[in-house]
């Protein structure tokens, strides 16, 4: 037999209600179950957003990893990159355009390299591994 959940009839925007162990919280358009008790859900609608952001580094040549998942360096000079904020685990895209010579910064595992060509616009993927003693493995892809 089926449970009813008797949501209240006009909720505000991220208004919660618990039935049970969950807390569902109001998006604005559906309830989202959330599991842990301070979490804040997110419904792929609104992440969908998110992944697609696009952060332009422009002049600069950190890359911040707290502002996005994607990074865009076009690049008018040889180019040594530094990295801040780097979390264990979290993977970032750097989009890089220009023939130019990129130097990453240290502690770089290599896992495959084979489509850098650096005279295209080329795609780096870099995963941090461990961000106290510096390790991140990196994959390519150019198009």
């Amino acid at each position: 037999m089926a449970t009813t959940i008797n949501f209240p009839p006009t909720p505000s925007v991220d208004d919660t209600y618990v039935y049970g162990n969950i807390t569902y919280v109001w998006d604005g358009t559906i309830w989202h179950a959330q599991y842990i008790s301070d979490a804040k859900v997110v419904g792929i609608t609104q992440l969908s957003d998110e992944l697609k952001a696009v952060v332009d580094m422009a002049t600069g040549t950190e890359v911040d990893w707290s502002l996005g998942i994607q990074f865009l360096k076009t690049m008018t000079g040889d180019t040594t990159l530094t990295f801040a904020n780097t979390v264990d685990g979290k993977t970032i895209s750097l989009i890089i355009d220009g023939n130019f010579v990129l130097t990453l910064p240290a502690g770089i595992v290599v896992d495959d390299l084979s489509a850098w060509d650096g005279t295209a616009t080329n795609v780096l993927h870099i995963t941090c591994i461990n961000n106290v003693t510096p390790l991140y493995s990196v994959t390519s892809k150019a198009y």
